[in-house]
């Protein structure tokens, strides 16, 4: 899965909150050696949806992204990065997550807005 090429070990899935970790790998820097921000997206986007989809599953329903914003407040290089997803709202065809991400030393990297569409599993 794209998680796992990521690394992302989730610590808690739940309906209304979702943590997950991870560790900045060479592999996910750019060409200046920073963390790329589209790992820092697709990390959002990732615990939005496992939350999402732990409310909805068993309702046979499916949970997939519909938006996300992402902004990099400052720059990663290395270290051990928690992401906390935490449910804004829950509508019946969506739910608004907001997702920090922050370094080992508590500074916020990331900060993300993400909306996942609830629809009927195929």
């Amino acid at each position: 899965s794209f998680d796992a090429r990521i690394g992302v070990d989730y610590e808690r899935i739940a309906p209304d909150e979702v943590v997950a970790t991870f560790v900045v790998r060479a592999e996910l820097l750019d060409g200046g050696g920073r963390l790329h921000g589209g790992v820092l997206t697709a990390v959002a986007e990732g615990t939005a949806s496992m939350g999402t989809a732990a409310g909805v599953m068993k309702d046979g329903m499916a949970a997939s992204g519909m938006s996300n914003d992402t902004t990099v407040v400052a720059d990663v290089t290395e270290g051990r990065l928690t992401a906390v997803a935490t449910r804004r709202a829950a509508a019946p065809d969506h739910w608004v997550w907001d997702v920090e991400i922050t370094g080992d030393d508590g500074r916020t990297c990331s900060l993300s807005k993400v909306m996942i569409a609830v629809r009927p599993m195929p």
